[in-house]
């Protein structure tokens, strides 16, 4: 079998965020573009001078787009305050604009946005943008999104909390303080890291507990196990027992790197990027299944049915998924070219976010 990919459109605009009707770009602005064509739907160009580097869609459904902007501070244009802004998914008006602080990110639960507010608060807005609650547990930095059940955050390197619409603390857990540690929620659960790794699932409880060598490796929540990638061997671990582990294929004895980048689990597959390429184990005891080395390493990767996209500099690459060969490459000799980082796909099309800034759907052909 001989597949080849194609370019279906090309914008000239970083992706910021998808659903299911609208891709999401900003350059100057914020532009809606229709997932088949990349046409522009609709152009938000009027918000402040100089705000193409420091706009981010925060949460996106069908319904309701909202976007935070930035500290901005440019030659020859003025400061552009942190702020949320709500944008009507037909048109691109502003609907309402709550100033914030300068940390990051934001949820959608049922029609209230979870966020950040001026002194790191987390507050609770209403969907005309008037704030309906707030909660003063410390300085918060960044507000992480779950499967819908509720909105986490640290308060402190110690602390680690969910709330749900209201407000109302759903469960709050305490590990081990250090300097930085890193949340997000990924599988099944909350991966917490730094030195120390530290996965819960929604409800709370702790699926793991792993103290690792090296800083802020990777991980993946899957029911009551945590799959962790650290940058010389993948391991399974529940509670603080290790059920497996599997070296990282070309990783060096000894030799400390930043190879521990993403792991992925589908099913009967685990998936990881490391900075020799990319491997697939099986989840239920660590066997590897096979290897592909990728020109100065893997990044990202997105598993869709019987293809697995993987991404590395200056291109990516499609495998099938049972035996990891690669039936579709795109590869641009140049180590200095960047990540193109799939960030969506269905149906053999992914969307890619070039390393020139550009956003393309390419489409995979027989």
């Amino acid at each position: 079998m001989t597949d080849s990919l194609e370019i279906v459109w090309d914008a000239p605009a970083p992706v910021m965020s998808v659903t299911a009707s609208i891709i999401y770009t900003h350059w100057i602005g914020v532009q809606a573009r229709r997932p088949d064509s990349g046409d522009v739907l609709w152009e938000s160009a009027d918000l402040d001078p100089g705000i193409a580097f420091g706009i981010g869609v925060v949460a996106a459904t069908e319904r309701r787009c909202v976007v935070q902007t930035g500290d901005i501070h440019r030659s020859g244009l003025p400061p552009v305050s942190p702020a949320y802004r709500e944008l009507s998914v037909s048109t691109g008006e502003e609907l309402w604009r709550l100033d914030t602080g300068p940390a990051g990110g934001a949820v959608l639960l049922d029609e209230t946005l979870v966020g950040i507010g001026r002194e790191g608060e987390v507050v609770g807005i209403a969907p005309d943008g008037t704030v309906a609650w707030s909660r003063r547990d410390g300085v918060v930095h960044e507000v992480v999104p779950t499967d819908g059940t509720g909105a986490a955050f640290s308060p402190g390197p110690e602390r680690l909390v969910l709330i749900d619409a209201q407000g109302t603390i759903l469960w709050e857990r305490q590990h081990e303080p250090e300097q930085f540690r890193y949340v997000q929620y990924i599988g099944e659960g909350l991966f917490v890291t730094g030195r120390t790794v530290d996965a819960y699932s929604i409800g709370g409880e702790r699926v793991a507990h792993y103290r690792s060598d090296d800083p802020s490796p990777a991980g993946f929540v899957l029911g009551d196990v945590c799959i962790v990638l650290a940058p010389q061997e993948l391991l399974a671990v529940r509670g603080e027992e290790v059920l497996w582990r599997t070296p990282v294929p070309g990783a060096r004895s000894g030799v400390r790197s930043a190879a521990c980048n993403e792991v992925r689990v589908d099913g009967d597959i685990c998936v990881a990027t490391t900075s020799r390429g990319v491997f697939a184990v099986e989840p239920a005891d660590g066997r590897v299944l096979w290897t592909s080395e990728f020109p100065n390493g893997a990044d990202v990767v997105v598993i869709d049915g019987d293809l697995i996209f993987t991404n590395g500099l200056g291109g990516f690459r499609v495998h099938e998924r049972t035996s990891g060969h690669v039936v579709a490459s795109w590869l641009i000799d140049d180590p200095q070219a960047g990540f193109h980082r799939p960030v969506a796909m269905g149906n053999g099309r992914i969307l890619v976010a070039l390393a020139n800034g550009n956003t393309a759907l390419v489409w995979l052909t027989q």
